[in-house]
């Protein structure tokens, strides 16, 4: 990852940030303005999880950081700085000594890719497992509930667990579905329930005996289409993602080119529970064709002119 510059991105936080009595403490004591950051929304950083591998001098104790973990997902809230703000940032996490600016891609909660700005702990400044103070975790968890966000994934971290699988299920609208050419690639033992489910989104046909699925556009409206796929709850998702990604063309978050991006993405199963899932949408090596009527590719399929 290059190191990007303060206009670039978005900021993504997760941890003592997200806490704006912490954060106007911060600039009250350093002499700049806490409206330098501006909160835009909640986000997800994904494939990473929360770990506590840095003694922080200011706090007493460990302090946040994030690593890669596939599967996982780190809950947060996008801010827009400007160059004021991005200053008062680089000082509170001590950077470029303690914490640096490392480019990564978010995931906004309808599912769109976001670019940002993140801080992790320089290789050398990481340490062995450094457990919080009660106040610093009080502080962070304070932010994330303030933000309507879990905290499961920062109280396990603080007593250095092992993060629990955020996200179980997969929405599948093609030929991972039962029945089609690709299903047999997650294997029955691992599916603990298979339901028929709807996603925001319209489906498209393309030049291959598969369809590819685009994420709604914010400017189309208040209505946007639904792709019919099935929701699969999984167990011990995260192992299964290297074959998927591999099957979906899907080579990491800041591959230049995909012929899938893997996100999340809301689901409304047959059954009634809403829920969040994993889902492979169409990306820059894919070239969509016409849109499929309906979003149900398997009828599309079998009869390419049946009425939506």
């Amino acid at each position: 990852m290059t190191m990007p510059q303060p206009d670039d991105a978005l900021y993504f936080a997760y941890g003592s940030n997200l806490n704006r009595a912490d954060w106007e403490g911060f600039c009250a004591r350093n002499g700049c303005h806490p409206d330098r950051l501006q909160p835009v929304a909640r986000a997800i950083l994904p494939d990473m999880r929360l770990s506590f591998d840095y003694h922080s001098m200011t706090r007493g104790g460990g302090a946040l950081n994030i690593q890669p973990a596939l599967g996982h997902s780190i809950y947060g809230v996008l801010y827009r700085a400007d160059a004021e703000g991005w200053k008062a940032l680089d000082a509170k996490e001590g950077a470029p000594y303690c914490y640096q600016r490392v480019a990564r891609i978010a995931l906004a909660e309808d599912g769109s890719r976001v670019p940002v700005v993140t801080y992790e702990v320089t290789p050398e400044s990481l340490c062995d497992f450094t457990p919080p103070t009660a106040e610093y975790r009080l502080i962070v968890a304070q932010g994330l509930t303030a933000w309507g966000l879990p905290t499961t994934a920062l109280e396990r971290a603080s007593r250095n667990q092992s993060p629990l699988p955020a996200i179980d299920t997969l929405f599948v609208y093609g030929t991972l579905m039962a029945g089609e050419s690709r299903a047999t690639a997650i294997p029955p033992k691992r599916i603990l329930s298979r339901i028929p489910a709807l996603t925001p989104g319209t489906l498209h046909a393309t030049a291959g005996d598969y369809p590819a699925m685009r994420l709604p556009d914010p400017d189309a409206g208040p209505a946007p289409g639904r792709v019919r796929g099935e929701c699969l709850q999984l167990v011990d998702l995260p192992c299964l993602l290297p074959d998927l990604d591999r099957i979906e063309g899907f080579g990491g978050y800041d591959h230049p080119r995909a012929l899938f991006h893997r996100t999340l993405v809301p689901v409304k199963r047959e059954d009634g529970r809403d829920c969040r899932a994993w889902c492979y949408v169409a990306g820059d090596a894919v070239r969509p064709g016409a849109v499929i009527p309906g979003g149900y590719w398997r009828h599309h399929r079998q009869d390419p002119d049946r009425p939506g």
